[in-house]
């Protein structure tokens, strides 16, 4: 059979009509197919906007309120020791005191007395050439030392060391008159 002959007889039988039946079941299913992926494309479209959503809101929200800056403590990659700061005075043999300057000689009796100051509590250690002389917990504040260095007569130079906090700090002292 040819195809033209195919053709003819192929026309001859008229188009037939499938029952109604079967065509509302398929018509029901294929649109219950169709809105079975519609509803899947809604709740992502709705996911995916509430995500972004949600994003928007942590990029944009102001931070709250966090109290005043100047009570806060400050934190960095610096140095966060707090600084001690030393005051030198002599006391005489008369009992006069006096501001201590490196370029005098001092008597034999005189007595070296230090005073530290500390932006925070800090443990301070006081040494004369590598001798500890004192070492104790200092309050912020101004205080004075309770230990004192009497000069003894042909003492040669020293250096004073006060340890605590962020730095070294050195008293020098000449020699001592004899």
């Amino acid at each position: 059979m040819t195809d033209d002959e195919f053709d003819a007889r192929f026309g001859a039988l008229g188009s037939i009509e499938p029952p109604a039946r079967l065509v509302d079941k398929t018509m029901a299913a294929w649109q219950g197919e169709r809105g079975r992926g519609a509803s899947r494309t809604r709740i992502f479209a709705g996911v995916g906007m509430a995500a972004m959503a949600a994003l928007s809101l942590l990029v944009v929200s102001d931070p709250a309120d966090r109290g005043d800056p100047a009570l806060m403590v400050e934190r960095g990659t610096g140095d966060n020791r707090p600084t001690v700061t030393i005051k030198a005075a002599i006391r005489s043999n008369s009992g006069s005191v006096e501001r201590f300057a490196t370029n005098q000689r001092y008597a034999a009796g005189d007595t070296l007395m230090l005073r530290v100051q500390c932006s925070a509590p800090a443990t301070v250690t006081l040494r004369r050439e590598g001798v500890v002389l004192w070492s104790g917990s200092v309050p912020a504040g101004e205080t004075d030392l309770p230990v004192s260095y009497a000069f003894e007569a042909g003492e040669g130079p020293a250096r004073f060391i006060v340890e605590g906090g962020a730095e070294t700090q050195t008293v020098y002292v000449p020699a001592v008159m004899p």
